[in-house]
């Protein structure tokens, strides 16, 4: 279990404490389950539906003829702050029992790395090999796939390039040679793949050379990765496991990037024999592209919505506020560090009626509803006012910061702001039902620009969708100068 974090008793704890940079372990002194305020009644959790599955898998595994046997390959989607990182740590603890995971965090940082799903590939397979050689058992396992695959690499690829050789292979490795022989053949992949992925210090034709050979021989490539998956999974199978892959961070690539790994005609994850959660890019689901994107998965996307903090006519959504109050409480001391006052009439740009709020908390509440379940606008509000107060040496934050805070975070949405966006937002505030459901597969990529500016967030259950609170003032007088303008034409 990793160190218990303590609730903020000032200022400065407070701003620690809800650093955004931070992922939560699964056994987090500040991990809160916050599916009773996402989920419509009766309707399981994203987290749940996902275990739930990988367990049933995982039990086949055990029961089914091998031959009968398949992997399960699971997308996850979600809007940015929403959660994925530590709903994905949780996830992984979950099935601890079940499987061996391989996490692999931040992917998107190392995206420098691979500008074709060849390149992902050898990212992918670097990162396993060095998991596997922690573990003893499953290095023994795979040892002689990785031995193969090394003087395959060397035979079928590097063979054409005659000038300059990428790395030395050294013949000498003994793989019957004990731990000593097994780690330096594991570090030499690891070498080889390093330069496959960065293809460093070579000239355009020598690169141009390289790819190509690659891509003729990419499906070997693929058998041989196969193959130690196969190996890996056989010698799990003996401890009543199996292998798990989490990739998150693939959501966050740019789209050049993201293209190759989820629309080749051949997509190359759903080919690889091992089970896997796949973050998925939220701009694909409110693409022309959507159903080529997933159509190699037995499953639609998993999609973790903000958490609700009101109702789709406005209401205070008690679940939600709640859940968001825990969230608060367990980082910093919400009683001795904010002030207990905050009325909305002084803050014109947007109205709740509190007294539907139960035991209403002030400064605690306005924050909650204002950053629209949104948990990065929820921590930037504090953060923002905190590091005011603390500038001018004061102990407590009170509505004068908070209001300067929600206007900061409100000019960052205006400046996002297109003038394009109006008409959708427009027919968005104006549903009774604030669905996007007719734009789903819009023919231009406005409501995938309006989702990625957080200007517009979604929510579950029914679904339906929302302007942001701190944007909401503005997006009115937009959309009232739209309608202005239109009405002149």
């Amino acid at each position: 279990m990793g160190k218990k974090e303590m609730q903020a008793q000032d200022l400065e704890g407070l701003i620690a404490n809800l650093n955004l940079h931070s992922d939560l372990a699964p056994d987090s002194s500040f991990y809160v389950d916050v599916d009773r305020a996402r989920n419509a009644p009766g309707d399981g959790s994203v987290r749940q539906k996902i275990v739930r599955t990988l367990r049933y898998c995982a039990e086949k595994r055990n029961t089914a003829d091998a031959e009968e046997f398949y992997y399960e390959k699971l997308l996850l989607a979600g809007h940015r702050a929403s959660g994925k990182t530590t709903e994905l740590r949780k996830i992984a603890d979950d099935l601890k029992d079940q499987y061996h995971v391989i996490y692999i965090p931040n992917i998107e940082q190392s995206s420098s790395r691979f500008n074709t799903e060849q390149d992902f590939l050898y990212y992918l397979m670097d990162y396993v090999i060095a998991s596997v050689k922690e573990n003893e058992v499953l290095s023994r396992a795979v040892v002689r796939d990785v031995e193969r695959l090394y003087r395959y690499l060397e035979d079928s690829i590097f063979s054409v390039v005659q000038e300059e050789r990428l790395v030395t292979f050294d013949h000498s490795y003994n793989i019957d040679g004990g731990a000593e022989a097994k780690v330096s053949l594991f570090a030499g992949i690891g070498k080889v793949f390093m330069k496959l992925g960065a293809k460093a210090g070579f000239d355009e034709q020598t690169k141009e050379t390289l790819t190509k050979s690659i891509r003729n021989n990419f499906q070997e490539f693929m058998d041989y990765a196969n193959s130690i998956f196969l190996h890996i999974n056989t010698e799990l199978h003996k401890q009543g496991k199996m292998l798990l892959l989490i990739l998150d961070g693939l959501d966050k690539l740019e789209e050049e990037k993201a293209m190759p790994l989820f629309l080749n005609s051949e997509v190359m994850l759903p080919r690889l024999s091992c089970s896997m959660i796949v973050t998925f890019p939220i701009y694909l689901l409110y693409s022309p592209n959507r159903a080529a994107a997933i159509a190699s998965y037995q499953h639609d996307p998993y999609v973790l919505s903000m958490i609700k903090v009101h109702d789709r006519d406005g209401k205070p959504y008690r679940p939600g506020i709640e859940a968001m109050r825990e969230i608060a409480e367990k980082r910093f001391n919400t009683e001795k560090l904010l002030s207990p006052d905050f009325d909305f009439a002084n803050y014109p740009e947007a109205k709740f009626d509190t007294s539907t709020i139960p035991d209403y908390k002030g400064i605690l509440d306005a924050a909650i509803m204002m950053s629209g379940g949104s948990l990065r606008d929820f921590f930037r509000l504090f953060t923002t006012a905190a590091e005011n107060v603390v500038i001018f040496g004061g102990d407590k934050i009170r509505d004068v910061e908070l209001i300067n805070a929600m206007n900061a975070v409100r000019t960052d949405y205006a400046r996002c702001f297109a003038s394009s966006y109006a008409p959708l937002l427009k027919e968005i505030l104006d549903s009774k039902e604030k669905d996007v459901a007719v734009r789903a597969t819009p023919q231009d990529d406005t409501l995938l620009n309006i989702f990625s500016s957080g200007i517009l967030i979604e929510y579950n259950g029914v679904r339906w969708c929302d302007v942001h609170p701190l944007a909401l003032s503005f997006v009115k007088r937009q959309i009232a100068l739209y309608v202005k303008e239109h009405k002149k034409k």
